[in-house]
């Protein structure tokens, strides 16, 4: 029964981890403090820069292998609105950041901090990579863009 106790409370630790972490990025607004990596667009389109920094730090490359998960992910809800897709999808990205499967991203950004005078951090690449993700998600559910 200790050892159930023991297993229960590591995981709750997790999940109060992670829903600090989302909470922090969520009440950041993302779209607005990355000017130079974003277009305005209908929708928001990443810039020139925005597209380097997502290959160059390897993010496309990255939700390209684990895409199939990550659109289940974001299919499994029930969005009221494309842009409702565009934010989830950066915060998947966000909640896996701590994940072992971004140690090489973020090695690269520790010793990459700049890419063509841009700082690069998590959050640019949880930016950068959610709206890769959104593009994905929207080319497999075009119907999604259609939302009433």
């Amino acid at each position: 029964m200790e050892k159930k106790i023991d297993e229960i409370l590591g995981i709750v630790k997790s999940l109060e981890s992670k829903v600090s972490d989302l909470w922090k990025f969520n009440n950041m607004d993302s779209y607005h403090e990355f000017p130079p990596l974003l277009q305005s667009q209908s929708p928001i389109r990443l810039t020139t820069l925005g597209e380097s920094i997502l290959q160059t730090y390897q993010g496309a490359a990255h939700i390209d292998a684990v895409k199939e998960n990550l659109i289940s992910e974001i299919h499994k809800r029930d969005f009221k609105s494309p842009l409702d897709i565009q934010d989830f999808s950066e915060k998947i990205i966000i909640s896996k950041f701590n994940s072992d499967e971004f140690v090489a991203i973020k090695n690269y950004i520790y010793n990459n901090p700049y890419h063509e005078n841009q700082a690069v951090t998590i959050k640019t690449m949880s930016l950068v990579m959610g709206i890769y993700l959104r593009d994905k998600y929207f080319e497999r559910h075009p119907e999604k863009l259609k939302i009433d």
